[in-house]
This record gives C-alpha cells, sequence and structure tokens, in this order.
C-alpha cells in the first residue's frame, strides 16, 4: 500500500538570505547528491477484460522519440489462432485501444528481441507465425511511432522453418534484422537482413554462422556496428565493423540455451558480453563471465562475476562509462534462488557482489536499464514461487550512490519478470503479464515539469509592479506545486504573478514547479532594477514672508508587507542571487496499522536543526510529536503512531518541522 506524505520543512536559515555587494560570497554548493529514481504510478491494465487472453510471451514495450509509448504483445483468440497486438499512449494522454498488427496465425510469438525504436521515431516489430507446415518470419513497421502499422514484410518463402527473430537500429534508424532459419531439411543458421530508412524492401546477407544455430542476439552501436550472438553447442559471435564481418569467436563453456548470454555496445562503440556457463548437474562451478571487445579488436579474458552458479545473465551500460550486470542464481538442490548484480566504476574495476533477497523467496532478475542521470533501475519478480510472483523494481545510484530500496511494481502477481524501456531524458515505463492474463504497464516519472511560455521582464523600476507569468506542465504527472524567488528575498506561488522591488540593482529570479513526484523544473532569469525618477518639487512664494515653501509628496500611511515565510528584503541596492532550497526527502513505512515517519532536510550553512516538529493524518486527524535529531549535515524528524482506523490510498500526512528566526519552507513527498 502507497499514501502520499506532504512535509512543510521550515529550518533556521541565516545562510540563505542575499548577500548584498561587496559582502562575504556564499558558500560552495554541496556536493552533487546521488541521481534521482523516477516516481512510478500505480499501473494500468492496458488490455481489455474479456477480449484478450495474453499468451506467455514476454510482453514487450518501447519509447519513441516524442516520448510516446508503444506496447506490444499476442493474445490467444480461443480459435486456434494467435494476434500480435499493439497500445500507443501519447504524453500527458492516456492508453489507446488495442490495435492488430498482422493478421491471425497459428503459433505467432515474440522474442525478448522482438520490438525496436528507430531515431527517426519508426517502431518495428517482428515475429514468427505458422504457415501450413512452414514457420515463416514477418516484419511489421509503423512510421512515427504514431501512424498505422504497414502490411507485414515476409521475409521466408514456403518451405522455410524460421525462428528467434531479433530487430535494432543503428543512429541512422538503418535497421537490422537476426533469426535462425532452416530450408527443408537443412538446419537452421543464423541469418541477418538491413533495410534503409523509408525503404520498403529487406535485404538478406549470406548466412553468417555454421549448421544448427539458435537463438541470436542482435546489438548496434552507435557508430553503425553490428553483433551477433548465437548458440551452436557452444556461444557463438560475429561483429560487422567497417562493412566487413569478423571471423566466428566461440566461447566453449557457455550453456546451449536462450538465456545464457546478453550483449551490449557502450556509448563509445565497446561491445561487453555476459554468459552463463553450464555445469554437470551436479557440479557447483558454473559461473557468470564478462568479457569485452574493442570495435576492431578482439574479445578479452574473462572476468568472473559470480561467487556461485547463476544464470539468465544481463547487462547494462551507462552514458558516464559505469556498467551494470544482473542475473539469477541458483544452486542444484538449493531453494530458494537469488538475484544477484554488480556494478562497475567508470575506471574499469568491478565492485563486490550484492545479494539481493533472503532465504524464504524465489526471486528472479531482469535486465536493467541505464538512466541519464548515472541511476540503473533494476526490475525483478518476488515472491516464494508459483502464484506468489510480484512485480518489482528497484535501483542502482552508481558507484557513489549505492542502492535504492524498491520503488516500483505492483501488487499484482505476475507470471513474467517486468521488462522495462526508458525515454532517453529521465522517464521510464515497465511492463509485464499477470497471472491473470492481462498486460500492465507502469509509468516511472523522472523529468520535472516543463515551465512554457516563461514570461520575465528584463528591466524593472522601483516601486513599480512588474509582471511575472509562467505555464507548468508535465507529460506523465500532475503539477504539485511551483514558486517565484524574486531575489529579494519574497516569493510566490502563484503562476500569473506581479513583484515590486524597493531597492535598485541586478536581481536573480528563479521560477520552480514539481509534479506528483516532486521532480522540480527550474528556470532562472536576471532582472535590472533602476531607481524611479525623484518625485516632482513645487516651489510657491508666500506673501507674507517672502520665503519659499516646499511641498513634499503625501505619505499615504501604507506599511510595506512581506510574503509570510520570506526572507527579510536587504538593506543594499544589490543582491547576489539566492542560495537554492536544499535537497530534503521523506519516507514513511506502514505495518499493519503503526506508520513510521522520517523526514530528511539538509542543512545550509549556518543553519540549526532546533524547534518542533509534528505529524498529522488527514483521514484519522491524529497528531504526533517528531524527535528532532542532527545527523551529519542534514536536520531528521522522526516518530511513529498507531492509526485508528484502516489507511486508505488516498490518505495524507501533513509535517511541520518549525525552527526559530527566518524560515523557508519546501514541500517533498513520500510513500508506504
Amino acid at each position: 500500500m502507497r499514501r502520499i506524505l506532504v512535509i512543510t520543512a521550515a529550518l533556521v536559515a541565516g545562510a540563505c538570505i542575499p548577500q548584498p555587494a561587496g559582502a562575504v560570497p556564499p558558500p560552495p554548493p554541496p556536493p552533487t547528491p546521488p541521481p534521482v529514481t523516477p516516481w512510478w504510478d500505480y499501473g494500468t491494465t492496458i488490455t481489455v477484460s474479456g477480449s484478450d487472453t495474453v499468451t506467455s510471451d514476454q510482453p514487450l514495450i518501447v519509447f519513441d522519440v516524442a516520448h510516446g509509448i508503444t506496447a506490444v504483445w499476442t493474445a490467444d483468440l480461443g480459435d486456434g489462432t494467435i494476434q500480435v497486438r499493439s497500445a500507443h499512449r501519447n504524453p500527458g494522454g492516456s492508453w489507446g485501444a488495442p490495435e492488430n498488427v498482422g493478421n491471425p496465425a497459428a503459433n505467432s510469438h515474440l522474442t525478448a528481441g522482438s520490438v525496436g525504436i528507430a531515431p527517426n521515431g519508426d517502431v518495428t516489430v517482428v515475429w514468427q507465425a505458422q504457415a501450413g507446415p512452414d514457420v515463416l518470419l514477418y516484419v511489421a513497421t509503423r512510421s512515427g511511432g504514431t501512424g498505422t502499422w504497414g502490411i507485414p514484410y515476409v521475409f521466408s518463402t514456403p518451405g522455410d522453418n524460421a525462428g528467434d527473430p531479433w530487430v535494432a537500429a543503428d543512429a541512422n534508424s538503418h535497421w537490422w534484422v537476426a533469426w535462425s532459419q532452416g530450408h527443408a531439411d537443412t538446419y537452421p543458421s543464423i541469418n541477418v537482413a538491413t533495410r534503409a530508412p523509408d525503404a520498403t524492401e529487406w535485404t538478406t546477407t549470406a548466412a553468417i554462422s555454421q549448421n544448427s544455430s539458435s537463438y541470436p542476439h542482435l546489438a548496434v552501436a552507435p557508430n553503425g556496428d553490428v553483433a551477433v550472438s548465437w548458440i551452436a553447442g557452444v556461444l557463438h559471435t560475429r561483429v560487422l565493423h567497417s562493412g566487413s564481418w569478423s571471423s566466428i569467436a566461440d566461447f566453449s563453456f557457455v550453456c546451449d540455451a536462450e538465456w545464457s548470454n546478453d550483449l551490449e555496445f557502450t556509448s563509445a562503440s565497446t561491445l561487453e558480453l555476459v554468459t552463463a556457463e553450464c555445469p554437470p548437474e551436479d557440479a557447483d562451478t558454473g559461473r557468470v563471465y564478462e568479457y569485452s571487445r574493442p570495435a576492431a579488436g578482439s574479445w578479452s579474458a574473462a572476468t568472473t562475476l559470480s561467487s556461485a552458479r547463476g544464470y539468465n545473465p544481463a547487462i547494462a551500460t551507462g552514458t558516464n562509462g559505469e556498467m551494470l550486470a544482473t542475473w539469477t542464481m541458483f544452486d542444484e538442490g538449493v531453494s530458494p534462488t537469488q538475484m544477484r548484480a554488480r556494478g562497475r566504476r567508470a575506471n574499469g574495476t568491478w565492485m563486490t557482489e550484492d545479494l539481493f533477497n533472503g532465504v524464504a523467496a524465489e526471486d528472479h532478475a531482469g535486465a536493467a536499464l541505464a538512466m541519464p542521470n548515472g541511476a540503473f533501475l533494476y526490475p525483478y519478480e518476488s515472491g516464494t514461487g508459483g502464484s506468489t510472483q510480484k512485480p518489482r523494481i528497484s535501483a542502482w545510484l552508481g558507484a557513489n550512490g549505492g542502492w535504492e530500496s524498491t520503488r516500483g511494481g505492483a501488487d499484482a502477481f505476475t507470471d513474467t519478470t517486468p521488462l522495462l524501456a526508458g525515454d532517453g531524458i529521465g522517464n521510464a515505463v515497465a511492463i509485464w503479464r499477470t497471472s491473470a492474463g492481462s498486460v500492465v504497464t507502469q509509468l516511472g516519472d523522472g523529468v520535472g515539469p516543463r515551465l512554457e511560455n516563461l514570461s520575465v521582464p528584463a528591466n524593472a523600476t522601483t516601486g513599480v509592479a512588474s509582471p511575472f507569468h509562467v505555464e507548468p506542465v508535465d507529460d506523465w504527472t500532475a503539477v504539485y506545486g511551483m514558486i517565484w524567488i524574486f531575489g529579494d528575498g519574497s516569493t510566490s506561488h502563484d503562476a500569473d504573478t506581479t513583484h515590486t522591488y524597493t531597492s535598485s540593482g541586478t536581481y536573480t529570479v528563479t521560477v520552480a514547479a514539481d509534479d506528483t513526484g516532486l521532480t522540480p523544473g527550474i528556470a532562472t532569469r536576471t532582472v535590472t532594477v533602476t531607481d524611479a525618477p525623484p518625485p516632482t518639487t513645487t516651489t510657491t512664494t508666500d506673501t507674507t514672508t517672502d520665503e519659499p515653501t516646499t511641498t513634499e509628496p503625501t505619505d499615504t500611511g501604507i506599511p510595506t508587507t512581506e510574503t509570510p515565510f520570506s526572507e527579510p528584503t536587504p538593506t543594499t541596492p544589490t543582491v547576489l542571487p539566492p542560495t537554492p532550497q536544499p535537497p530534503a526527502k521523506a519516507e514513511a513505512r506502514l505495518r499493519g496499522r503503526t506508520l513510521t515517519v522520517t523526514a530528511t532536510v539538509t542543512l545550509k550553512r549556518g543553519a540549526r536543526c532546533r524547534g518542533t516538529a509534528r505529524a498529522t493524518t488527514t483521514v484519522s486527524k491524529q497528531r504526533v510529536t517528531l524527535t528532532l535529531k542532527t545527523v551529519g549535515k542534514a536536520c531528521v524528524a522522526s516518530g511513529s503512531l498507531t492509526l485508528k482506523q484502516a489507511p486508505k490510498t488516498s490518505a495524507k500526512l501533513r509535517i511541520t518541522i518549525t525552527g526559530r528566526g527566518v524560515t523557508t519552507r519546501t514541500l517533498i513527498a513520500a510513500r508506504a
């Protein structure tokens, strides 16, 4: 169960006051915090109840270049045929109705690599299906990700036995497909086909493998290199570089199974491979290994990643050079299975092996997703086996950030490990098949609102109200709140507002908005304020005394007001930009009716952790005084209370931390 907690934190913040020109400059910014992971919604079932019975194939999902989402799955129509279906969701919208891709056929089947996205926005899906006595390969493309699916192209010919397709596109939207194919009585080999952007015909190359080959994996590098791995008794690989295929490399001890390897190119076009060794059933010698290969080089020696027997290895590489390898560990005759992972620093050194569950679970690791901010999302299914498995998503915050507790996932039972996709700017989506035969997606919002139609005056005059305008828009969740910080100690929470400066100078104006997950969108502008012209002085002659008199402007008697909880207006004309609000977070844990809350606010230089902190539930109106404690450079408020009534998903909790002196406020959220 999750609930939203709203925390208002007010701390002594003398160091937050803008300093006048000539004063001691503000302290340096704090160290870069660990990357922020997405805020996950509650999940959406995108299949139609009663009309779709989803097959056991893993549902697939991709983001397009416009940050829309396309999901693909197979549905059993109940008449002996299976239909490939898809659904699309635009940013800020909802899922559209499922639509058919191609025609229904017997034994239509998707693989883990059956869907790809090109930089030009095209989405391509490739699948195998029965056509009489033959198994043929079909591929269909939807231009721009939002149009209609084209007529499927058929790779194979009568008499063929094709399968195990994998599709990917390079940086120039050039498509590649790899699959295994036999004909008549011949053993299957690995074939590769390619298609130029906007072309309709595919060009098939000669077979790149020997006979009896199956389970190809395909990877395409930023520089256009192509790598294919496959199983033919043992694992083999070939790499296409500068138009020429390398010789076949073999890894003689790797399992003869589909789940035995994974390969991926890094941003520098270095090829990374993880493999699983298959020892005899009664042996405990099976390990997970990693290899690397430069674009025009050869494979490195093996690096042993696992301390025990493992399978289903996967690898994810980040843009910062870090890497995460994941696998499921299993010892013969020992229950349960266990999730394992190992991170690699940007300098190439591997970190220690991590274990993710205790001895009472049957957990299975999925393939991690590298995020643009350096985090890695880690999907898995967890439970005690059978129908008790549930989807979960955790995160590795990079070599210097450690592991974050599980954030995504749902309480619905699953038959498949969640599959992840990202849009390249910080948003993510997960998809899985439930044990009830439905397809569920869950959105991870990791990007703050866009600040559209931002209007800040470049120049202003003291004593004259100046207009400020912004329209916060978020693609995936609602805008939660916003604030203007005018640089003179005043603030406003109205998107369309005015502000009057009382002193001339150059001010930095900051506008920020956050979404439901409290991920901020921030912009700054500079306003130059000049003094208003001096008031007109009127001189008259007193006929009695012959002495001039001066009439000054009338004092209105209206006192100057300050925004509550704002910083005081400096008395000097020029101010420096305000120090940004310190990072803050909150967590809540619910066990039965006992709710434990912890709120943490990073202290700025000169600030103190003192005063009072209270928590009040909005459902049962209960209040508890929290304990304040300074931990390093943070102020931590913690406590617990027993709820009088069963909590509801929509319940909220408000926590206030109050200190002495000048205060500021920030809003943060947490879930239980």
